[in-house]
């Protein structure tokens, strides 16, 4: 039976990519063209809209100008507290992994161990939603959390690849 007992300290920065790596979503070709045929037939039809109500003139230019500036001003607005309250989570998340230390973690078939200098953690597999890569690490989500486990933390002969898929299939025999 195959099991795992790693030791790692993840970076700062390990950690925020690990965070950041569930939210992008993985599109086929296809639906990266739909996506841009549906945003550029909304950007047609937008324009389309603007210039009617300017021919109409229901829309004069002090109003458009109004609109765009307001639109503006409310994408700026939102850009400034996204960044705010992204960078104030990660830097919680970053001061509760200092405190945490050096992490050891037992991969086995039947669950998953996770201790620390200040918890202790075993979870089943059925606790786990995904299991994904960032550059040079291999992620497991569970909800909002998310575990990165470097690939330097590996044992000799073992490679990232092989890590990865004994982990999925523990998962997928869980579920």
């Amino acid at each position: 039976m195959t099991r795992y007992s790693l030791t790692y300290e993840l970076s700062p920065e390990m950690l925020t990519r690990a965070m950041m790596s569930w939210s992008k979503p993985l599109r086929t070709r296809a639906q990266k063209w739909r996506r841009f045929g549906m945003g550029f037939t909304l950007y047609i039809g937008l324009v389309a809209l603007v210039v009617v109500l300017l021919q109409f003139e229901i829309l004069n230019d002090d109003i458009l100008l109004g609109l765009a500036i307001g639109c503006l001003g409310g994408l700026a607005i939102w850009a400034v507290v996204y960044r705010y309250s992204t960078g104030k989570l990660t830097a919680m998340v970053h001061a509760a992994q200092a405190r945490h230390g050096s992490v050891d973690t037992v991969f086995c078939p039947d669950w998953v161990e996770i201790s620390s200098a200040i918890s202790k953690t075993r979870m089943q597999w059925r606790c786990f939603d995904h299991i994904g890569r960032i550059e040079d690490a291999t992620v497991l989500r569970a909800g909002g959390i998310v575990y990165a486990v470097p690939d330097a933390a590996l044992p000799d002969g073992v490679s990232a690849q092989t890590f990865q898929t004994d982990l999925i299939s523990w998962m997928e025999a869980a579920a």
